[in-house]
């Protein structure tokens, strides 16, 4: 009896966290996600590209949302939720966002500087906190909601002005907590 209690409580404390954890995520699939009430996002949009699951942060797609709205242009998203198998694939970070549900990868090619820059300051203005942007990529910037600010470059060339300079004016600095 000891036994079966034991582990009973072991299934509660390694399930407890997953089942919380939830309460602030919307979970089903590309075609269904019950109680999606975002505007400008569709979950096709945010879905894994290798498992085809949705498990987004209600707070980060809302932020998206907002920024979308004030925006006022479409915002295409290149990558939002990723399974596990889907990021190793692609070569993710071990601990990416993505596989939290919590960032997205933004198509940057149907902007100018301006555009893009004004694009930065929506997201740092709606509680994104981390940036990258890549040398061999230079159409795509991710952001997430990650807690704490932290932004990298990766691949040739320094980071895009439009990009440092959103940073600058709203006073981001690295490691800093939510501004």
């Amino acid at each position: 009896m000891k036994t079966l209690r034991f582990w009973a409580a072991m299934m509660i404390m390694l399930i407890a966290p997953v089942l919380a954890s939830a309460d602030h995520l919307y979970i089903g699939d590309r075609h269904h996600v019950p109680g999606w009430d975002v505007t400008h996002f569709s979950p096709a949009e945010l879905a894994c590209k290798g498992s085809g699951q949705v498990r987004i942060d209600r707070d980060m797609i809302h932020a998206l949302d907002e920024v979308r709205a004030a925006f006022g242009r479409p915002i295409r998203i290149t990558s939002g939720y990723r399974s596990l198998s889907h990021n190793a694939a692609v070569g993710g970070a071990k601990n990416s966002q993505h596989l939290h549900g919590k960032a997205v990868d933004i198509a940057l090619d149907p902007y100018s500087s301006a555009e893009r820059h004004r694009l930065m300051l929506l997201l740092l203005d709606h509680g994104f906190t981390s940036f990258g942007t890549y040398g061999h990529i230079p159409g795509m910037l991710h952001a997430d909601t990650r807690g704490f600010a932290a932004r990298w470059h990766h691949g040739p060339g320094q980071p895009p002005a439009w990009f440092l300079n959103a940073l600058e004016k709203r006073g981001w600095q690295h490691g800093s907590g939510i501004r």
